[in-house]
C-alpha cells in the first residue's frame, strides 16, 4: 500500500484571475475561486483526472492523493495559496 501524499495551503483571495493546473489537468483558466469550498468543489470535479481531491479543513485547502502519487501545482501567479511545484508522493 502507498503512502498517501498531503499539500495543505491557506486559502486567501486572489488579486486577478490566473490559471491553475493540478497534475496536468487544468482547474482554474484566467478565472478564480470566490471561496476555499469554491475551490475545493473544482479541484473534486477533477479528482478522477488528476488523483487528488480536496478539502477545507482549519482554514486551510487540503489536498491528498490516497494513491501516493506525485501532486503537481503549476499556476501562471501565486494566487489563492498555491505556487507552482511537486509535492512528492512515496
Amino acid at each position: 500500500m502507498s503512502e498517501i501524499t498531503k499539500l495543505s495551503t491557506v486559502f486567501a483571495a486572489a488579486s486577478a484571475n490566473y490559471t491553475l493546473t493540478l497534475n496536468g489537468t487544468n482547474i482554474f483558466q484566467i478565472s478564480q475561486a470566490d471561496t476555499a469550498e469554491d475551490m475545493v468543489n473544482q479541484i473534486n470535479l477533477h479528482s478522477g483526472e488528476t488523483g487528488v481531491k480536496a478539502i477545507v479543513a482549519d482554514g486551510n485547502t487540503d489536498l491528498t492523493a490516497e494513491d501516493g502519487r506525485n501532486i503537481t501545482i503549476d499556476v501562471s501567479a501565486a494566487q489563492q495559496g498555491f505556487v507552482s511545484g511537486t509535492t512528492e508522493g512515496a
